[in-house]
């Protein structure tokens, strides 16, 4: 069987007439480059390039296989990609919607856990600005949000993240508390997951604000 990697090496010679320009393309020396091409040119049977000082040529022969060759290099590269879309598909996947760093502030503990209790699971997270994540949530390009709260209505349904601490200014306690919110729909297994963590944080938060 011919190997492909020989195949793109030949192929890059012969659009750069120069071994020594396709092999800084590869990043690997011209001698490695030249003698896998030569190689190949022996399980062929017959020469691929005229070799001259002023470089490396195709010959009649190498014309008619290397454009086999290209198709060859583009429908595996197709293969590859349709490989890795259906090893993406195979995997587990929970999408996020957050404003701000999700591995800062009120969100760093919930999600740490998360990706502690399943390291297979492929997290996505779509940064917004507040006002722009219930939109993601409503268009189910996401599986949860996490936003300030103040958003509940019959749409969703919300699970206080553990509040940061507080400080005073005047009269009044200053911070912005989170929620994860969801759409009441929403079966991912994942998500059901993150909501009994983010219970847990909350519940761990109450008993260490008890004396």
């Amino acid at each position: 069987m011919i190997d492909l990697s020989h195949l793109a090496y030949v192929l890059a010679a012969a659009e750069q007439c120069s071994f020594s320009r396709a092999a800084g393309g590869f990043q690997v020396k011209q001698s490695t480059l030249s003698r896998k091409v030569a190689r190949l040119e022996d399980q062929l049977g017959f020469r691929l390039f005229e070799r001259t000082t002023r470089g490396a040529r195709p010959t009649p022969h190498a014309r008619l296989f290397l454009a086999e060759a290209r198709e060859l290099l583009d429908r595996a590269g197709r293969l590859e990609q349709k490989a890795l879309a259906l090893r993406r598909a195979a995997t587990p996947r929970l999408s996020l919607g957050y404003a701000g760093d999700l591995f800062s502030g009120a969100a760093s503990q919930a999600v740490c856990a998360f990706l502690s209790r399943h390291p297979d699971v492929r997290l996505e997270g779509h940064e917004r600005r507040p006002e722009s994540l219930f939109a993601l949530l409503e268009a189910k390009h996401v599986d949860a949000v996490i936003a300030p709260t103040g958003h509940q209505d019959q749409h969703w349904v919300s699970q206080l993240l553990a509040p940061p601490p507080l400080h005073v200014a005047g009269n009044r306690a200053v911070g912005t508390v989170y929620a994860l919110y969801w759409s009441p729909g929403n079966t991912n297994p994942l998500l059901g997951s993150l909501r009994s963590i983010v219970a847990g944080g909350m519940a761990g938060s109450d008993q260490a604000s008890k004396p």
